[in-house]
């Protein structure tokens, strides 16, 4: 698994899957990040494997990971912030709101990797 975050990569909103009916509904969670009140955001992304290439946003608390800033206004329906410049000091990230149902689908197909990689292991 790798550490390095690239330009591109994209670093999705978490969400849990929920049990409904004979399958799953995807409930979007909220993370937490550091406000500096001046237009400055930092956020805490982690690889997790079933992403990969792309990360996940983890909660501000959480350890490990690696910190991105973000200079631009988030909207509340975002989707995933892209790396726009990383260096061995530095990352720099873009919102990006996007469709919904686009993250759902991102959250169930990993899901999907998850159980396949259980059953293998």
């Amino acid at each position: 698994m790798t550490n390095q975050l690239n330009v591109g990569t994209r670093i999705y909103r978490p969400a849990r899957l929920v049990a409904a009916g004979d399958g799953y509904q995807v409930d979007i969670d909220t993370v937490s990040m550091k406000d500096f009140e001046d237009g400055t955001i930092m956020l805490r992304a982690a690889p997790r494997e079933a992403y990969l290439p792309d990360w996940l946003a983890v909660p501000w608390e959480t350890t490990g990971g690696r910190v991105c800033v973000c200079d631009e206004p988030i909207p509340d329906d975002w989707t995933y912030f892209e790396v726009l410049f990383a260096d061995v000091n530095f990352v720099a990230v873009s919102p990006v709101a996007g469709d919904p149902e686009e993250l759902r689908r991102k959250h169930l197909s990993t899901a999907s990797r998850d159980e396949g990689s259980e059953a293998t292991s």
